[in-house]
């Protein structure tokens, strides 16, 4: 009867031994597996940018701290994700990428300048970093946005009416209406005559000085 005993005793304690063994093998499988998914800088990782793929090291996107590649570089490295998807413009982010590999911003000539400056928005980075050989072509439109708006600006104002005090003298009633003809002769018919007689007035003065 004790042989007995102390073989099932044995094959319990056998039995046990190999469900802990399992057991363990088990729990330690996740981190295993956790191991695996981290990646390296060295790594390689897909942008796809509006549908068009770009590869690069996550090393490259390192340069740059607190901007959005700089992001997800770290994303990458934290979840071991290697492929990440951007609705942006393809056709500006080859620029954008080479930034990161050479250190110099250039943008392309045959994009607007609000859609330049949106993307380098987009991606956290700043304008002031734009080579100067591409920063006539990309300032250009402020330049322009500037004038529009002082044009703007001017035909409100020159259609908007100045108030004139009721006990004001002739030169100040006046003088409003002369502005305003001398600005856009075409206004009206009396602004018209009146900058043909100022020019008229203004060659017979010329002329006497010459002579």
């Amino acid at each position: 009867m004790d042989g007995k005993e102390d073989s099932k005793m044995k094959i319990t304690d056998i039995v046990g031994t190999l469900v802990k063994a399992d057991q363990s093998h088990v729990k330690s499988s996740p981190a295993t597996k956790s191991s695996k998914s981290q990646v390296d800088d060295d790594d390689v990782i897909t942008l796809n940018v509006g549908g068009v793929r770009h590869e690069t090291r996550i090393a490259t996107l390192l340069k740059k701290p607190e901007t959005r590649l700089y992001s997800v570089a770290e994303t990458a490295k934290a979840c071991g994700k290697k492929e990440f998807y951007f609705d942006r413009n393809p056709q500006i982010f080859p620029c954008i990428l080479n930034y990161y590999r050479i250190g110099k911003l250039h943008m392309p000539t045959d994009v607007c300048g609000p859609a330049a400056k949106a993307e380098l928005d987009y991606w956290e980075l700043e304008d002031k970093d734009v080579e100067e050989c591409c920063w006539v072509n990309y300032i250009s439109y402020e330049e322009t946005m500037e004038m529009l708006e002082k044009f703007e600006a001017d035909e409100r104002d020159k259609f908007h009416p100045v108030y004139v005090p009721p006990d004001a003298n002739f030169i100040a009633r006046v003088k409003p209406r002369l502005w305003r003809g001398l600005q856009d002769p075409y206004s009206s018919k009396q602004a018209l005559v009146g900058f043909f007689i100022y020019f008229q007035m203004y060659n017979l003065v010329y002329l006497f000085y010459e002579a």
